[in-house]
């Protein structure tokens, strides 16, 4: 920046840990030099510096600046819940797991004292979503109870088992759905993929839900999914890709009812509904079809959704296979055939 901008110099000093998922937090007492720091560590509650922010008065220095003094982080220790070698086959030809009690009874209850705190402000909690429907918005998307159910918890451990390198999530996505005044089951043919109105299709990689209250049941607001859907989705999307450019999808227009272009894949059979209890944790492919089903109890369900990316995810980037940036999984984890009838789908 010029001499007297009062602009900011960034330099990165590097941890040398490529793959080590490192978080960053303002520290709030400058160096005795005026630097303020960032602590940098392995979780968002540890302390070890590796980035330093100085105020320079001139051009940016052009020599390294000097990172605080710091702790040398550990061993890389043993994830917390380490995915066996089923459950990645499980996965790859699903496309989803079931992970029952990974969130601890207290972090669930300090997520819900969070979210019902945040429905205390009546209509300011609300927002429009893109869909024109409400959803809750504001600081609660944000708030430390509820991103800990993935920082606290082994939950982001299990996206980095199977995407190597996660980028960090800064938000998440509080979804109730609130009983159903009529009956009757949800047409199957009302699924989605999240992203599916973009014209990649292909907004992130990993969908992770986290349990609030229980579904001990079919139409308890669970989530429906279409196991194995990941796999005739993606040839669909690359289809789709090869035949319309981003251009011309763009113009079909986000608001356009059929985001096929008119060739929306045909799935197999219902939707298979979870039952699910406080604690457990869904982990989706973003390719799979899923859909919320009604929610024929008499309570509120609540239920909370990280969407996590691979660090170099592109969405517009060429789409490549099933599996890009799942560096987690080994060649025969994602040895899954694509059946004739999916690639045809």
């Amino acid at each position: 920046p010029a001499a007297g901008s009062g602009e900011v110099c960034l330099q990165s000093v590097g941890h040398k840990e490529r793959g080590r998922s490192l978080f960053l937090a303002l520290r709030p007492t400058p160096t005795e030099d005026g630097a303020a720091t960032f602590a940098a560590s392995p979780s968002a509650t540890e302390t070890g510096s590796a980035f330093a922010v100085r105020m320079i008065s001139g051009e940016c220095a052009a020599t390294p600046l000097t990172p605080p003094t710091a702790t040398p982080l550990a061993p890389r220790a043993p994830p917390a819940y380490a995915l066996s070698p089923a459950q990645r086959r499980q996965f790859a030809e699903d496309g989803f797991l079931h992970l029952p009690g990974l969130v601890g009874r207290v972090l669930v209850e300090e997520a819900l004292r969070a979210v019902n705190a945040h429905l205390g402000l009546g209509a300011a909690a609300w927002v429009e979503d893109e869909d024109g429907k409400s959803a809750l918005g504001g600081e609660i998307k944000r708030a430390p109870a509820v991103l800990d159910l993935l920082y606290a918890t082994p939950a982001f451990g299990v996206a980095e088992q199977l995407l190597g390198r996660p980028a960090p999530v800064h938000a998440a996505q509080v979804a109730l759905r609130f009983p159903s005044r009529t009956g009757g089951a949800r047409p199957e043919d009302k699924w989605h993929i999240d992203g599916m109105k973009r014209p990649d299709k292909s907004a992130f990689n990993l969908l992770i839900g986290v349990v609030l209250s229980e579904q001990p049941a079919d139409d308890y607001g669970n989530l429906g999914l279409w196991p194995g859907s990941h796999l005739r989705l993606h040839e669909a999307v690359r289809r789709l890709r090869e035949r319309y450019t981003e251009q011309a999808a763009a113009a079909h227009g986000s608001h356009s009812k059929d985001h096929w272009m008119g060739e929306t894949p045909t799935l197999d059979g219902a939707a298979v509904q979870p039952h699910v209890q406080p604690g457990d944790v869904l982990i989706l492919h973003q390719k799979l079809a899923h859909r919320v089903s009604r929610n024929a109890s008499p309570h509120v369900r609540y239920q909370v959704y990280f969407r996590v990316s691979h660090e170099m995810h592109e969405p517009s980037a060429p789409l490549g296979s099933v599996w890009r940036h799942f560096d987690g999984l080994s060649d025969a984890d994602k040895c899954v055939p694509v059946d004739e009838h999916f690639a045809k789908g």
